[in-house]
């Protein structure tokens, strides 16, 4: 955690760092037979459920949730959301900021 974010932000931009990507999501943890579940909510877009751990906790976990194995992939954050993007006809949106950024003005 840092103290005092905006001087990071600055010391990053300094540094040459630029903003990719903005990220806000509510995320739940729990830990079950070895392996790390975690539900990770954003603004607009499905819920995303990461397992995390050996092999055998992850397939075990998986089974006990009764979701469908073929939804649990390896595949990067960007490519959950094309997915989303291109079964909904929606744009996700993964940060609140960016919902004042589409609203229509009154």
């Amino acid at each position: 955690m840092v103290a005092e974010e905006q001087a990071l932000m600055e010391i990053l931009q300094r540094l040459g760092f630029t903003v990719t990507r903005i990220l806000e999501r509510e995320v739940i943890q729990y830990s079950c037979a070895g392996a790390l579940i975690r539900f990770e909510q954003f603004p607009l877009m499905d819920t995303l459920v990461e397992v995390e751990g050996e092999p055998e906790s992850i397939e075990r976990v998986i089974q006990w949730m009764g979701l469908p194995r073929a939804g649990f992939t390896s595949e990067p954050l960007a490519k959950f959301v094309s997915r989303f993007e291109e079964r909904t006809g929606r744009n996700a949106l993964l940060a609140r900021s960016h919902l004042m950024a589409h609203a229509p003005v009154a």
